[in-house]
């Protein structure tokens, strides 16, 4: 699958911040493709590491299922080796491979103060982190920084209502 420009520029600027940190956020405009972003570069890795899984979490069983579906499109040499879960069958016992690599959709939810998602960090604590979000911060105001080191921003809503990649917003009716 041929990425966008700028989600050419955003996978790759995830691959240079994975040399600084094991732990990478993609901040990406809903709309944006954020999943097709994440599935490119986990099958970069999985096609790297021939022995490696992935694990792919959200907290909602659409998202993942979505990711699941995308996957065997995008990239089917790879799809077998992409385990998919919600946080919450996860913290109720759902049997997974041991990954390199976790994909937190939705990151956002990712934080020591939620705990089945750290729960997630202290199973496996030595996974490379790659999370993705359209909005990097917590309602409660607790930081990311503690589960994510590196920040790469794929682009920003205003530069892809003028390439036309996503319709400006209608003002609501009063």
């Amino acid at each position: 699958m041929k990425l966008r420009p700028y989600q050419a520029a955003a996978v790759e600027g995830v691959r240079d911040a994975f040399k600084r940190d094991r732990a990478v956020l993609l901040v990406a405009p809903t709309g944006s493709g954020k999943t097709v972003m994440g599935l490119d570069v986990v099958a970069r890795v999985l096609r790297r590491h021939e022995d490696a899984t992935v694990l792919w979490l959200a907290h909602r069983t659409e998202l993942i299922e979505q990711a699941r579906q995308r996957a065997e499109v995008q990239c089917p040499d790879v799809a077998d080796r992409l385990d998919v879960a919600t946080v919450q069958s996860l913290a109720l016992g759902a049997d997974v491979r041991d990954p390199l690599m976790l994909v937190w959709d939705e990151a956002h939810h990712a934080s020591p103060t939620a705990p089945h998602w750290h729960n997630v960090l202290r199973r496996w604590p030595d996974a490379w982190r790659f999370g993705m979000t359209a909005t990097p911060q917590r309602g409660d105001g607790s930081p990311l920084g503690d589960t994510f080191g590196e920040i790469v921003v794929a682009a920003q809503y205003g530069e892809l209502i003028e390439a036309g990649h996503l319709v400006p917003p209608e003002p609501a009716e009063p």
